[in-house]
């Protein structure tokens, strides 16, 4: 498990380095609704100057059609290619390659989901600023994208690059930026242990959280807290199960977690745990 790390720069105005083994998000992102737990089973909304749920004490406001678990999947590695770059160069990368990090398929079918997931990252508008109003990002997640096609091979071997806009570091030096173990990440199915991976990451101590907040932070669509609750069992049992999570508590209002490492019971009052669900 990684940690919220301050913003280090190996030249001025360049991406923050960190480890091979890792990937890096902006916190507000990991904090907040940006990137939800929707599924295939819903079509994507578009939203029109929304305000995006967010526990990092900011405000964020999106248009756009929603962006989802495997947007952030993309997002990161893309991040990742560019790091300790400065943002307005162009990042060029082998489409095969990307799908392979991503571990999505690498025929027709991968390539035009990775092409589709990269427009709708340029064409999304964030509205980002400290609440005291004195720093912000406008902008999107891409500033530009494109592709070379060879003829004599498959389109996922398509060459393409990205830019990034480089107002997208303000949201870096905003707050210190999360950093997560990508193979962690990629060990996991659920969208809703993905977005929980983020969060965690986020402040990597004990915490606790309110569930009809959490509801909103992962921007699910559950009919009913007895639904989200039976699908985020599932998912807190995936996390722990594969060694992300140390222990889980659910009780009637809240989520304990804590990291890999603590006992949860001595960290969590024994007046909280009566009022147990789970």
């Amino acid at each position: 498990m990684k940690s919220s790390k301050s913003l280090t720069h190996p030249a001025k105005s360049s991406f923050p380095l960190w480890p091979e083994t890792d990937r890096a998000l902006p916190t507000s992102f990991a904090r907040s609704a940006l990137f939800t737990v929707g599924s295939t089973k819903h079509k994507r909304p578009k939203w029109d100057d929304t305000k995006i749920a967010t526990a990092a004490g900011i405000d964020l406001i999106f248009s756009g059609e929603e962006l989802r678990q495997d947007d952030e999947d993309v997002f990161l590695q893309l991040l990742h290619l560019t790091r300790g770059r400065p943002p307005g160069e162009p990042i060029f990368f082998m489409a095969h390659a990307l799908l392979q990090e991503l571990e999505w398929v690498t025929s027709v079918q991968g390539y035009t989901r990775l092409r589709t997931t990269l427009d709708r990252m340029q064409s999304g508008k964030i509205k980002l600023q400290a609440k005291e109003g004195r720093k912000g990002f406008v902008g999107s997640l891409i500033s530009s994208w494109g592709w070379d096609e060879d003829e004599q091979s498959t389109s996922s071997r398509a060459k393409m690059f990205v830019r990034f806009e480089p107002a997208i570091l303000e949201v870096f030096g905003m707050q210190p930026y999360t950093q997560l173990q990508w193979a962690e990440r990629n060990s996991l199915d659920s969208t809703v242990a993905k977005w929980l991976h983020s969060f965690m990451m986020s402040k990597p101590t004990t915490l606790s959280i309110q569930l009809s907040e959490l509801v909103e932070l992962t921007g699910s669509r559950a009919g009913t807290m007895t639904v989200f609750r039976s699908t985020l069992r599932k998912a807190l049992t995936e996390l722990k199960d594969k060694g992300v999570l140390g222990d889980w508590r659910l009780d009637r209002d809240y989520l304990f977690l804590a990291p890999k490492g603590e006992a949860l019971m001595r960290l969590v009052p024994g007046s909280v745990l009566d009022f147990n669900l789970s």
